[in-house]
């Protein structure tokens, strides 16, 4: 038996209030999920953070390929109010401690923008991502990195953590991390008939493309062994 921890808030304009709106939410519906697993005696927690807990880490040496040794900087994220990314950090590192402390097997999948159909009648805050970028907007995002996965394949990819005894740990789910000006830059060829804007990509030097198809990274991975969760 086991629990997938799927959702938390988010919101593409900055909210009124951060803490109660982001960051309280995300950690307390974290450990909510937690405890409750630890009461039924849940065998396995697939938590889904996200790469917003990964990156942004403007700390992560040049040159090196972005994985998920990386934390999101949360002073970093404060200062620039990117409370998203903030609230997935705070809410994964107090699932570690919460693992750590009870013994519970956790294993966290880190999807990029998960794209794709909707089982809900409304879009939601990745897909909004594409559908201003579609509309025309000019909002740079300037500090908002991301890749891209279908999100059939984060499905996949969760059930296959859930089902394979040897993973633990973190694993990252995307296409590649980038920043916001170069997603743009391959909608808008990808699309060409829509009024997309071009943006000026500014690109910083630790921000590596991750050039791994998901399946065979969740193999490559899997086979090497149990790995050991990520201190926090």
């Amino acid at each position: 038996m086991g629990v997938f921890h799927l959702a938390s808030p988010n919101t593409l304009d900055d909210p009124k209030d951060p803490e109660k709106e982001l960051l309280i939410p995300a950690v307390q519906g974290t450990l909510n999920v937690l405890e409750a697993a630890k009461k039924f005696g849940v065998r396995r927690v697939v938590l889904t953070s996200s790469i917003s807990s990964i990156v942004p880490n403007p700390n992560w040496p040049q040159g090196k390929v972005i994985d998920e040794t990386s934390w999101t900087d949360l002073d970093f994220c404060k200062s620039h109010k990117i409370w998203y990314s903030m609230s997935k950090t705070l809410a994964e590192k107090a699932a570690w401690e919460f693992a750590e402390k009870n013994g519970t097997d956790v294993v966290a999948i880190h999807p990029a923008t998960s794209l794709g159909p909707f089982p809900q009648p409304y879009v939601n805050a990745s897909g909004a991502v594409l559908q201003r970028l579609l509309q025309g907007s000019k909002d740079t995002q300037e500090h908002y990195w991301l890749g891209a996965v279908h999100v059939k394949d984060v499905a996949k990819a969760q059930v296959l953590l859930f089902e394979t005894s040897a993973a633990s740990g973190r694993y990252l789910c995307t296409n590649g991390i980038y920043q916001f000006a170069e997603f743009a830059e391959k909608v808008s060829k990808l699309f060409p008939e829509y009024p997309i804007h071009r943006f000026v990509c500014v690109c910083l030097g630790y921000l590596y493309f991750v050039n791994t198809w998901i399946f065979n990274f969740f193999w490559q991975r899997i086979a090497t062994g149990p790995k050991k969760k990520s201190s926090v």
